[in-house]
């Protein structure tokens, strides 16, 4: 029924609200602030990977040794680590491990740095085009027009205050059907208008008309047939007789015989007393 479809759109307007939710208002775990701004600018997926690097930095201790070179290492660990360089001019930031140059993200080491160093924002640097939001095909805004100019929201406003008011009685089911299937029909004859006003060319000849001719033959793999050169082997070889009295064939042997019956009916029977 058509109560069903407006159920369907209902539902999936239901999960579009909630993964926009999800889209602009991420779950924040840490209190570093530098969080927070890295997810008003990552889309969902490159925040959740960078939100796991900070979670990781707290279990992880820096020590500075010189020139602004720190010795970044797991709590549990007494020597080992990755050595983090800061250079103040440019606000840039290396790490041994090169996570940042292989995906994109910055690791938890320097995000260790980063937090001792008191930032509360992400250099713009670290934060690459490909994950921001902006660069994403998830709309932004939750008011989505569609192509002919109509609020998409207001539509699917109106199939939810259909499908709440026709569910009442079974009188108001029983109209909200009828008129569903005419608004559809009238949508349908709508899209046939259209595409007779683009241009489709209604001139097409019938199948009795058209010429269909058998189609090429295609050559088939590998080498044809007879086109074999044989060997001496082969050439030398004697066809095989066969051995049967009276007939010397060479497309058969003796098992096979056709003649092979005859010459046994035309043996004499004997008596089984001689």
């Amino acid at each position: 029924m058509q109560v069903g479809v407006a159920v369907n759109i209902r539902n999936q307007a239901g999960e579009e609200a909630r993964m926009r939710q999800k889209y602009h208002n991420p779950r924040i775990r840490t209190c570093f602030p530098i969080e927070e701004h890295v997810a008003s600018i990552l889309t969902p997926y490159a925040f959740k990977l960078i939100q796991h690097e900070i979670e990781l930095s707290t279990k992880y201790a820096a020590t500075e040794t010189n020139n602004n070179v720190f010795i970044v290492r797991h709590h549990t660990k007494s020597d080992g680590g990755r050595f983090v360089s800061w250079i103040q001019e440019n606000e840039s930031i290396h790490c041994s491990c090169k996570e940042f140059e292989f995906s994109g993200i910055l690791c938890r080491h320097a995000f260790r740095v980063l937090v001792i160093k008191n930032y509360f924002t992400l250099p713009s640097k670290y934060l690459p085009l490909r994950w921001r939001q902006e660069s994403s095909l998830i709309p932004k805004s939750s008011h989505m027009i569609n192509n002919n100019g109509g609020s998409l929201v207001k539509f699917r406003s109106l199939i939810q205050c259909l499908e709440i008011e026709s569910l009442k009685t079974k009188e108001r089911e029983q109209a909200a059907t009828r008129e569903l299937e005419k608004a559809i029909q009238v949508i349908k004859a709508m899209s046939e208008i259209q595409e007779k006003l683009v241009g489709v060319d209604s001139t097409v000849p019938d199948n009795d008309e058209l010429n269909v001719e058998n189609p090429l033959p295609s050559k088939t793999k590998g080498r044809p047939k007879g086109s074999r050169l044989k060997g001496g082997v082969e050439i030398a070889k004697k066809p095989r007789h066969c051995h049967v009295p009276n007939c010397g064939g060479t497309d058969h042997d003796s098992r096979n015989c056709p003649n092979k019956k005859k010459n046994i009916g035309a043996l004499p029977s004997q008596s089984p007393n001689k």
